[in-house]
């Protein structure tokens, strides 16, 4: 088989120009001067080759322990930055909100306005924005 032929068929399954370089031996500026003398070849996008997929599927599903150890952490310090406790109850916000029959965005929008969150929770309801009936 000619030189021409392996890089074409070896383009069309899908090798990386690098995996092609490679097999044939030569360094990257020969490989280079070979190609401009060859009519154009399309290769695999970025990514996209043999060698790339195999590799992604090796990857596939594995998590290092020490990553999957730093995830759990990060996600614990979230949930403890999340959880207040109000009346002797650990909750989110919205778990608390439900208790006390509040929607969760009026607690935080109250709380933005500087109470805390007990108070935001007992707070009487503020109707600013509803129109009362005209006086007579």
């Amino acid at each position: 088989m000619k030189t021409e032929e392996y890089i074409r068929d070896c383009a069309a399954r899908g090798f990386s120009k690098a995996m092609v370089i490679e097999a044939l031996g030569v360094n990257r500026q020969s490989f280079n001067a070979m190609l401009e003398l060859l009519p154009p070849i399309k290769w695999p996008g970025p990514g996209q080759s043999l060698a790339c997929k195999l590799s992604y599927e090796a990857r596939r599903g594995t998590c290092p322990p020490a990553l999957r150890a730093s995830g759990e952490k990060g996600r614990q310090a979230k949930r403890e930055k999340q959880t207040y406790t109000v009346d002797g109850v650990q909750g989110t916000i919205p778990d608390h909100a439900r208790r006390y029959g509040v929607q969760p965005e009026t607690v935080r929008g109250r709380m933005r306005a500087g109470k805390s969150l007990k108070e935001a929770l007992e707070a009487i309801p503020n109707h600013r924005g509803k129109r009362k009936g005209r006086p007579a």
